[in-house]
């Protein structure tokens, strides 16, 4: 376990820059995995599950996600796992994840907490944010290509 939970929003900030770069949105979770050295795959879940990631000392992470979920929930599903990731290459962790659909977009486990704020701040950047802050709903889901329930935990006043 590290002793200080690093900033999710430095570490999105830092992938955005050094990953992305400026290829505009809906941002490329995926493509940012594979970068990064790890399979992002999708594959029929056990009901329940949304996503899991599983990491074998000595060989590269997978992550699944549910074959069946909307382009924008995997996009999300991705972004999160991969702050599960990111976060456990800090811890030196191994474990398996699973990131159940009732605790997908909140949770008080503060490693899950992290993997949430790192995904909302990989797919939806605070500067962009901004910008986008006065537009309808539809406008907002479709440029960021996030799930619509992901719209509630984000401040767009």
């Amino acid at each position: 376990m590290i002793d200080k939970m690093p900033s999710p929003g430095i570490i999105s900030n830092a992938v955005l820059t050094l990953l992305w770069k400026l290829r505009g949105f809906p941002v490329d979770s995926v493509n940012i995995a594979k970068q990064l050295g790890v399979r992002a795959l999708k594959a029929r879940l056990p009901e329940g599950v949304a996503a899991s990631m599983i990491k074998n000392i000595g060989g590269d992470p997978t992550i699944l996600v549910d074959e069946f979920d909307s382009d924008n929930r995997k996009r999300f599903l991705f972004a999160k796992m991969l702050g599960y990731h990111l976060l456990r290459l800090e811890m030196d962790s191994h474990e398996p994840i699973i990131c159940y659909r009732d605790s997908m977009f909140l949770s008080s486990d503060n490693e899950e907490r992290f993997a949430i704020e790192f995904a909302i701040n990989l797919l939806l950047p605070p500067e962009e944010l901004d910008e986008m802050r006065d537009t309808t709903g539809v406008e907002f889901i479709a440029h960021f290509g996030i799930p619509s329930e992901l719209i509630k935990l984000i401040d767009r006043k």
